[in-house]
């Protein structure tokens, strides 16, 4: 026991030597008179009821605390200034202040003068200016907050005073019919009351980007259908609230109500509208009432919120066409109800069933038969690839929804070459022709499925260094290949993908290059003509060449015109060239030795006999005397007569032959000797021809 005793001496005197005196901080935040006090420091009491507090005006009382943080409610309104604290004990520890120290500066605060449900303004339509009414709205620094149901919105001010604020909500789409609440702050910190400033109804608009006129209905807005359906109408102010709603619809002089609400948002109401409420066609106005409470019921205001129109019914199958300029004259044919009697009192527009394709223009089908429940109509002549719906107007305002898919058009490619023009170094650009191309490069795919090249599955149809590349319009389109093709002839098993529809699959062109049938047929026909002019090139290059020419001139018997003497007439005769043609060479003929010792030829074997020369003086004699003829020294060139004449015997006696035979004493077949006999040596050139004189 005395242990125990002495453990809680030593704790209590451990605690009182540990405590701390609280500290506070000082601030000048403004706050409105009656507004928590916030006291920041250190050293406070986690227990709110442990921590008091002493002020230099009135009374307050600590509702939290923490070691940092004390939040003090006072009794009653403080004095407007400066708010001092004089003293602080937080665990029986007291800190006092003196001179004081500020925490708060207390501002007078705006107050909203509020209306009561019904009795304040009322708003009809769409939501303008707000007035709030109040006092002390002339702080330098003041702000408006709006709320209705569980929606909340700044208010921008446009003109303000001490008593009166003209602002215009910043945001009110989620703005429920019934009261409108609004708060003022002044120097962000001096809050105002809250009270309600407004009443606004319900009301029936089109929805954002909406278009109930005459033409292509937006998608989002709602459509009748003769038969028993939900229906979706748009507006603005509604509620969350489902059960508070009541919704009433009239065709002209017919009228309609939704049997019971399936859900409803502050821009939407989703009901049930029983079959056979209206058997025409024609503009739907609806109204939307909303109960607030027993015995308040806030009137919606009627606007047109629908048409009854035509529908057009999902085929068993849409048709399938190709895109392409012979498309033209392909009919179409679908069935609905609510069309037209005749041809001329419906319209068909088709449009493209994926959203991203919306803002394209609509294709006119140009109807050939119709009746209530059947159009017939011809395709346009150009369609882009994708899946398209019918629209059908009937008359001058019921203009149907974009019905199911009625009508798929494939792309098709009829060439595709790759090009060497390149954007960039790294690029291969391959042009497509064909047709179903959208203008939309993010709209279409070429995909490539190449055994041979499985690396290579893409062609960019748009690059972010060349945004916009894909199509260049009338049936082409561009793509971009990060691959070299120029060692290839083609690429194969390739696809255009346009709006989820695929073309036929085709080759690629490569930059290598082919040998056609054209190019076949003229390599065959031109190829010998070559062939044969380069042979003939060639041979007449060696007929006139030096050697062919000697050649020619070895073979072929030569005649020679030697100038012979006169015959010895004396005196001053008029001289007379005799001409005559040189004895043959001899032949060379080989004797047979029937000894050992060489063989010689027979022409060596006979006696040298050598001509005397022409001119020798025991031929011709010595010239005459008195006579100065004398021969000259250089003979004139004398050709050879047409028809030489007959050589007489005494100057034939006279030609010696020069060549000699040999015999040789080695046997030889006698083919070969026959060959050599035969074989003539070459002529020898005859002598410069001389003239001779008597």
């Amino acid at each position: 026991m005395k242990h125990k005793v002495l453990l809680a001496v030593f704790i209590g005197v451990l605690a009182l030597v540990n405590a701390q005196q609280p500290v506070v901080s000082p601030s000048t935040t403004n706050i409105a008179p009656t507004a928590d006090i916030t006291i920041s420091g250190r050293f406070f009491s986690p227990t709110a009821s442990s921590n008091s507090v002493a002020l230099s005006s009135g009374s307050c009382t600590v509702v939290y605390g923490s070691i940092s943080t004390l939040v003090c409610r006072p009794a009653a309104a403080l004095a407007v200034g400066p708010l001092y604290l004089n003293a602080i004990s937080s665990n029986g520890i007291p800190n006092a202040y003196n001179p004081p120290i500020q925490i708060a500066t207390i501002v007078t605060a705006p107050t909203v003068l509020g209306v009561l449900p019904g009795a304040g303004p009322i708003i009809i339509g769409r939501i303008n200016t707000l007035n709030i009414t109040g006092t002390n709205f002339n702080h330098s620094k003041i702000a408006v907050d709006l709320t209705s149901g569980s929606a909340f919105s700044p208010c921008v001010i446009i003109t303000s005073n001490s008593t009166n604020i003209a602002c215009r909500p910043e945001d009110d789409s989620n703005f429920e019919a019934g009261m409108i609440y609004a708060t003022v702050r002044a120097l962000d910190t001096v809050i105002s009351n809250t009270a309600a400033i407004a009443t606004v109804l319900p009301m029936i608009e089109e929805p954002e980007g909406g278009n109930y006129s005459i033409g292509r209905p937006p998608f989002n807005v709602p459509s009748l259908p003769v038969v028993a359906s939900n229906v979706t109408i748009f507006g603005r102010y509604l509620s969350r609230n489902s059960a508070s709603l009541s919704v009433s619809m009239a065709l002209g002089p017919v009228r309609g109500i939704c049997s019971s609400v399936l859900a409803s948002t502050a821009r939407s109401v989703t009901c049930t509208l029983g079959g056979g409420a209206f058997s025409s066609l024609g503009p739907v106005v609806a109204q939307v009432n909303v109960t607030l409470g027993p015995g308040a019921v806030l009137p919606g205001i009627p606007n047109l919120a629908a048409f009854v129109i035509p529908r057009v019914n999902a085929p068993v199958s849409p048709l399938t066409v190709t895109s392409a300029l012979n498309v033209s004259g392909g009919s179409l044919k679908f069935s609905g109800i609510g069309f037209g009697p005749l041809k001329e009192n419906n319209t068909v527009l088709l449009y493209g069933l994926v959203s991203a394709y919306r803002g394209d223009p609509a294709y006119l089908c140009t109807i050939t038969s119709a009746n209530s429940t059947d159009i017939s109509c011809d395709l346009p002549s150009y369609l882009i690839a994708g899946s398209y719906g019918a629209s059908v107007i009937v008359g001058p305002s019921a203009a149907g929804p974009l019905g199911p898919a009625v009508l798929v058009v494939n792309p098709i490619v009829t060439s595709a070459n790759a090009s060497s023009c390149c954007v960039e170094d790294r690029y291969t650009a391959i042009l497509i022709e064909g047709a179903g191309f959208s203008i939309n490069a993010t709209e279409q795919s070429v995909e490539i499925s190449d055994s041979r090249f499985p690396n290579v599955t893409k062609c960019l149809t748009r690059d972010p260094t060349f945004p916009g590349l894909s199509s260049i319009g009338n049936g082409k389109m561009l793509c971009l290949l990060d691959f070299d093709l120029n060692d290839i002839e083609y690429l194969e098993n390739v696809t255009v993908t346009v709006r989820g529809q695929k073309s036929n699959t085709f080759r690629v062109k490569g930059l290598k290059k082919e040998i056609g049938e054209k190019q076949i047929l003229a390599i065959s026909i031109v190829g010998p003509l070559v062939a044969v002019l380069v042979l003939a090139l060639i041979a007449l290059f060696v007929w006139n060449s030096s050697w062919a020419r000697e050649r020619r001139n070895r073979n072929k018997p030569q005649k020679t015109y030697e100038p012979l003497a006169y015959r010895s007439g004396g005196g001053n005769a008029a001289p007379t060239t005799i001409y005559s043609s040189p004895e043959p060479a001899p032949t060379r003929h080989r004797s047979k030795s029937k000894g050992k010792g060489p063989a010689v030829d027979a022409a060596d074997e006979a006696p040298h006999t050598t001509a005397p020369p022409l001119y020798s003086s025991s031929v011709y004699g010595e010239p005459a005397s008195g006579s100065s003829f004398a021969p000259p020294r250089s003979p004139p060139a004398y050709g050879p007569p047409s028809d030489p004449p007959p050589m007489p015997r005494a100057v034939r006696e006279l030609q010696v032959p020069e060549s000699q035979t040999r015999s040789r004493s080695k046997s030889k077949t006698k083919k070969r000797e026959t060959a050599e006999e035969e074989t003539p040596e070459p002529p020898k050139q005859p002598p410069a021809q001389q003239p001779v004189h008597p």
